[in-house]
């Protein structure tokens, strides 16, 4: 019993270490540079600043009490439709600008 516990252990440890550190870290990705699977391992703090960036960037005005309002339901948005394409390789705000605009996503060709 112990033996075999022993194995099991020795056989799982290398598979655990390398997920932990083949894993990445969105934290430390800029926001430009972020793809559509990121958003899902953000934040919600991060998340919000995103939005807030492509409000800005878009030349949309939402008065920022309006925004804190919303701000949940803006969010769950965002989360349904990135988590819903199939082009999670997409970058991130560009995605996230079409979406807002056509309320559709399509494939970045690059």
């Amino acid at each position: 019993m112990k033996r075999s516990l022993a194995i099991l252990l020795c056989c799982t440890i290398p598979f655990l270490l390398f997920g932990c550190i083949g894993g990445e870290h969105v934290e430390e990705i800029p926001n430009n540079d972020l793809s559509v699977k990121h958003w899902s391992k953000l934040d919600q703090e991060r998340k919000s600043d995103i939005i807030i960036e492509i409000l800005e960037e878009e030349r949309i005005y939402m008065s920022t009490e309006n925004y804190q309002d919303n701000k949940s339901s803006i969010i769950s948005l965002f989360d349904k439709a990135l988590e819903k394409t199939p082009y999670q390789e997409n970058n991130l705000k560009k995605s996230m600008k079409e979406f807002y605009n056509d309320r559709k996503i399509t494939e970045d060709v690059n």
